[in-house]
């Protein structure tokens, strides 16, 4: 949930949340842990808006993505009429998305990620020759 509130009021609402005793703050640590168990997209860090800045010396589509492009199942629907609607329907059909893995067994990350890059190279290198 989000609440959008003036500075002068945000005080009050703090106190008034904290207050109950089923309410507890936690950092932001808790929250790059949920939204990773959950697969939502940190703005900034998963993705940027492409034009954030008119002075951005970022290169030109750096963690630049659409809605498509990120591979979130909520959110898009396509079924009505939007600006950016055929761009984004564009990018369905590119190459450039992002995919969550994951792990269902233990076992070291670093074995796994090796194995799974290596699996990638091969198919990437198969598609190439053929």
């Amino acid at each position: 949930m989000e609440i959008f509130i003036s500075n002068e009021d945000s005080t009050n609402l703090w106190e008034a949340l904290i207050s109950h005793t089923d309410v507890t703050p936690v950092g932001l640590g808790a929250r790059d842990t949920l939204r990773l168990e959950k697969g939502y997209l940190l703005s900034g860090q998963d993705f940027l808006w492409p034009k954030i800045s008119e002075n951005s010396d970022f290169p030109p589509g750096f963690l630049g993505r659409t809605t498509a492009q990120t591979a979130v199942p909520f959110g898009l629907d396509l079924n009505h009429k939007f600006i950016g609607r055929e761009a984004l329907v564009t990018s369905i059909n590119s190459d450039s998305k992002f995919w969550g893995i994951e792990c269902r067994k233990g076992g070291h990350r670093h074995v796994q990620a090796t194995k799974f890059w290596m699996a990638k190279e091969r198919l990437q290198n198969h598609r190439l020759r053929n």
